[in-house]
């Protein structure tokens, strides 16, 4: 595993993304992204439940909205069946796989788990606003 992207550091939160690569037999391996933000002054991990404004419920609400705005955009037909369902049943407010950026929270689902691993990471940026996430009391000051 390797680092992959530091996404965002003020000098107290740190958020990046590791790239790493599961192969055990078939066609292909399976890529991860394991995310990490933490405050390097605490050395505590930052979890979403930490700094979320809005109940778990509106939360998924937003996240589904999302990706399947997402999922419009690009074409239906790249995805699986039922792609609400399926992320409803990924995203809960101790999702661990997201990163701060300068876009908003952007959260991941990995190949697969939506459509086929030719479509790749499905990503999706939220502002943080529409979360609630006061980003001047955990450091993200946006330009």
């Amino acid at each position: 595993m390797s680092l992959k992207e530091i996404s965002y550091f003020d000098g107290r939160i740190l958020s990046f993304e590791l790239d790493g690569y599961d192969y055990m037999g078939g066609a292909h391996g399976l890529p991860f992204k394991p995310r990490y933000t933490y405050d390097v002054t605490t050395g505590d991990r930052i979890m979403l439940s930490d700094m979320l404004g809005v109940s778990e419920e509106e939360f998924v609400d937003i996240v589904v909205k999302a990706y399947l705005d997402m999922i419009h955009e690009v074409g239906e037909d790249y995805y699986w069946d039922n792609p609400e369902e399926t992320i409803r049943m990924i995203f809960d407010i101790n999702y661990t796989d997201f990163l701060l950026t300068d876009k908003g929270l952007q959260l991941i689902v990995y190949p697969y788990e939506l459509a086929s691993y030719a479509q790749g990471f499905q990503t999706v940026y939220i502002p943080y606003e529409e979360l609630g996430i006061d980003v001047q009391s955990i450091g993200i000051i946006k330009e």
